[in-house]
């Protein structure tokens, strides 16, 4: 399996999560300029290392494309990642987006364009849903029918990420949330992040529960968590990736661009750039990957 390059091309949206990573950071200052490096390195990427080829934000289709006058370069952008998806080197295409957003405009007119240029379906549209903190009952209706009407429309292939937190574990062992119903209700399957504070705030995760409340889970409740789910037959190694799921992700830190590779970093089960304080449980620092390995050694 070859790896998964990721590009932040900016950071502004309009949701504003409380436990957004991106919370406290500085946006670029020549966005244009930015994307014109992007679509040069395109040309240039080692596509015998690289196969999975992401885009990330902010978000692309809530207004931001003409808030900030970018749809000419960011469809270049796009058209460049169809050339090397229609030469075989890219062989997926993930796109980062909510979904929650009132028009479709936007988002109806990108996956069009994969369609003229048939690369729909090498893209997987990679989205976020969480028991607390994300949605108010207006955003949560407009993701469920953003999620509903694309899917029936398009038959898009869509990925959901779910933050560990303290809530979601409540929720699954109190018979609230069921996973599997969830996958099959919206047609997508799932994977996991553990929460942690986000990168611009200098804080440990106590001090940021202060403010967010019921996002970091206790280590017993997640234990029981996955015990629950295995017992439910599914497939606790969805839980093994909860980290930054890009090999490699090119963006904005601290005002700076990095070239973070994340996989060297992950072999100490600690997200880029954070502290074991700052990530995982609020009542311990072990690791939530390493407890999901030995959990399925033990069974």
């Amino acid at each position: 399996m070859k790896n998964f390059l990721q590009y932040e091309l900016w950071k502004n949206c309009n949701n504003r999560c409380k436990f957004c990573y991106n919370l406290g950071q500085k946006n670029y200052s020549d966005i244009k300029n930015r994307l014109r490096t992007i679509i040069e390195d395109i040309k240039n990427i080692d596509y015998k290392k690289f196969s999975d080829f992401g885009i990330t934000g902010g978000e692309f289709f809530d207004g931001q494309l003409d808030e900030l006058n970018l749809k000419s370069d960011f469809y270049i952008l796009i058209n460049e990642i169809c050339k090397k998806i229609k030469e075989k080197k890219i062989i997926r295409f993930l796109v980062n987006t909510s979904f929650i957003y009132k028009s479709r405009d936007d988002i109806i007119f990108f996956i069009e364009t994969l369609k003229r240029n048939k690369c729909l379906t090498e893209t997987l549209f990679c989205t976020s849903f969480d028991t607390i903190h994300r949605f108010n009952e207006s955003s949560l209706k407009t993701w469920k029918d953003n999620m509903k009407f694309l899917y029936k429309k398009y038959k898009i292939r869509i990925h959901t990420e779910i933050i560990i937190t303290n809530d979601f574990c409540k929720k699954i062992l109190n018979d609230e949330f069921n996973i599997i119903d969830f996958q099959n209700k919206y047609h997508t399957f799932v994977d996991f992040i553990q929460p942690a504070v986000p990168y611009g705030l200098n804080k440990t995760k106590k001090e940021f529960e202060k403010t967010v409340k019921n996002f970091f889970p206790e280590r017993k409740i997640f234990l029981s968590t996955i015990k629950k789910l295995q017992n439910m037959g599914y497939d606790l190694t969805r839980f093994l990736s909860i980290d930054d799921h890009a090999d490699e992700t090119h963006c904005v830190l601290n005002g700076k661009i990095k070239n973070v590779k994340n996989r060297t970093i992950l072999e100490k089960y600690i997200s880029p750039y954070r502290k074991p304080n700052q990530v995982g449980y609020i009542d311990s620092d072990k690791f939530m990957r390493e407890d999901v390995e030995l959990f399925l050694l033990d069974v």
